[in-house]
């Protein structure tokens, strides 16, 4: 606990620690990683505690958090910098960022931030972006287990006797 003086106001500083205990949650949390085909838009929220609600709130790249570079900041007019775009809701309590067109030299780290009068506080994202074709077949598993071999086979067997079934009604309905 903190009591600074500042330009004539007093600045009451609670430790992260206190806040998480008086909210039952994280002070600031998101997703740990994110990952998108090139090309395409990604939309990452990170939610905060309502103490923060009226604090600026920025994203920035770098592995550390101490060393990244803010890329932009909700304080910015438009909250707009080329393809990002960065959103505050202060009754949700919640802030997100859009990338959009993404390519992949965006892979990286980010970091959630909201800026205070001392230590800011962050929570780490790990952005991952592919190109199409290699998230495409990454992704795709091709071990199929008994239970899928035998569904295939069952499957097949329920399509060829409602192929009968449809068959022999309208053959009924032509000999009657």
């Amino acid at each position: 606990l903190t009591v600074t003086l500042w330009s004539h106001h007093i600045y009451l500083l609670l430790p992260d620690e206190f806040i998480s205990d008086i909210s039952g949650g994280d002070v600031l949390t998101g997703p740990y990683q994110v990952k998108q085909c090139a090309g395409r838009n990604i939309q990452i929220t990170c939610r905060y505690h309502s103490f923060y609600r009226n604090n600026v709130k920025y994203w920035c790249k770098g592995y550390y958090f101490n060393h990244c570079s803010i890329l932009i900041r909700t304080n910015q007019p438009l909250h707009v910098s080329g393809p990002l775009e960065i959103t505050d809701n202060k009754n949700e309590g919640f802030f997100s960022i859009h990338m959009k067109s993404i390519k992949s030299e965006n892979s990286g780290w980010y970091w959630c931030a909201i800026e205070r009068v001392s230590r800011h506080v962050s929570f780490a994202v790990d952005v991952i972006v592919y190109h199409s074709y290699v998230f495409l077949f990454r992704e795709i598993n091709f071990t199929q287990t008994p239970v899928h071999k035998i569904w295939s086979i069952i499957r097949w067997f329920i399509f060829l006797g409602l192929c009968l079934i449809v068959f022999c009604f309208t053959m009924y309905t032509e000999l009657s």
